[in-house]
This record gives structure tokens, sequence and C-alpha cells, in this order.
């Protein structure tokens, strides 16, 4: 909503500013010609000189209404130009987080149902950090929902890895088998590997929604044939 009154802001002030440049160029013509209508009879003004005057108040108005036309068209160019390569960009960069999330769901799902080990749990912090630099990297191209998404997803899974700086991984694998064998009202380590698919599977979702295309590997083929 905020990002909507944003732009609405921005095109007000866009037409407001052509609005006065009209209102300007406008006043210009019609004081300038009652200034000469004033002296157009006269014997200083003969029929070459009024000539001359109407021809170049229409050049310089030409010149006007052109220089403001071309400004405004440069400027919807520039836009368009930018927002194509954004666009691009975001695509690239879409794929490249949906691939780390991949990874990350991955690992963290050996970690937690196959294998707590040290070295799992070292793929878990590697494929984290890799998709928080891809993350980091490349916010600037993102929207402001995928942002708010990964930053959720990112906060989850950082929160949960503090969680094990409390644990040796033989303490841990301990808890896990006795979590196996506790009440349901405890995390079970295959639900907190679920969750994590979630927000890897939202993520795709969102993307998939907002770019509006099928297959994300397709349109990356695409550009690349462009």
């Amino acid at each position: 909503m905020q990002r909507a009154w944003h732009y609405l802001q921005e095109k007000w002030i866009s037409w407001l500013i052509r609005l006065l440049l009209i209102g300007l160029l406008m006043l210009l013509v019609y004081y300038g010609s009652k200034l000469w209508m004033q002296y157009a009879h006269s014997e200083a003004f003969k029929g070459e000189v009024n000539a001359a005057i109407i021809t170049g108040v229409v050049g310089i108005v030409t010149l006007i209404g052109t220089t403001i036309f071309n400004g405004i068209l440069s400027g919807r160019s520039q836009h368009i130009t930018i927002r194509d390569e954004i666009l691009k960009r975001r695509i690239e960069v879409y794929h490249q987080l949906l691939d780390n999330s991949r990874k990350v769901h991955q690992a963290f799902d050996k970690f937690l149902v196959k294998d707590p080990s040290v070295t799992n749990k070292q793929a878990v912090q590697d494929a984290l950090l890799e998709f928080d630099n891809v993350f980091q990297f490349n916010r600037f191209c993102l929207s402001k929902r995928v942002e708010a998404e990964i930053r959720s997803y990112r906060s989850f899974c950082q929160s949960f890895l503090k969680m094990l700086d409390y644990y040796t991984v033989k303490d841990f694998d301990l808890h896990l088998q006795r979590m196996n064998f506790h009440s349901d009202k405890v995390i079970l380590t295959s639900t907190l590997s679920q969750t994590i698919f979630d927000y890897h599977q939202n993520l795709f979702l969102i993307v998939q929604a907002e770019l509006g295309l099928k297959s994300i590997d397709k349109a990356i083929d695409r550009l690349r044939d462009s």
C-alpha cells in the first residue's frame, strides 16, 4: 500500500510539472500576442516585420513544444530501459535464490533427518551463508514481498542454528533420539525439515506468481539466447 502511494505521488508531481510548463507557455504566448497586437498596425511594423514576428513566435512555440515532448519521451524511454534491465536481473537473481534455497533445504534435511554430524552441520552453515550472500548482494532488484519472505526464511534458519550452539553433536544426537520417543507435543526433526521445505516452496510460489512464469529455467534460457 505504501509503495503504491509513493508511486501515485511521483506520478502526480510529474503531471503537475508538465501542467505548469504548459501553463507558462500559454501565458508567454498570450502576453506576447497581446503586446504585439498593440503595435501591429503602427508604421514601425510593416507586413514583412509582422510576418517575421509571427514566424519567430511559431518557431519558438514549436521549439519549446518539441523540447518538452522529447523530454517526456526520453524520460519514458529511460524508465522502460531501467525497468527491463531490473526485470532481467531479477529473473536471474530469483533463479539463483531458488537454487540456493533448495540447497539449504537439502542440507538441513540431511542434517536433521539422516545424520546430525559435524560435517553435515557445516554443510548447513555453508549453504545458508551462500544463500545469504546472494540475497544481500542483490537486494536492490528484489520485490518487497520476496525480500520479506526471504528475511523470514533466514531468520528461522539462523535462529535454529544458534540453538544448536548450546549442544554438542553428541548431545544433539541423543536429544533427537529422545524426541523420537517423546510425546507428540515435541517438535520432531522431520517437522523442522518440513518447515524449511515450506519456506522454500512459498518462496518458489511467490516468485512464480510475481513473474508470471511457469518455469524459471526456461525464462533464463530465453534471456541467454537473446
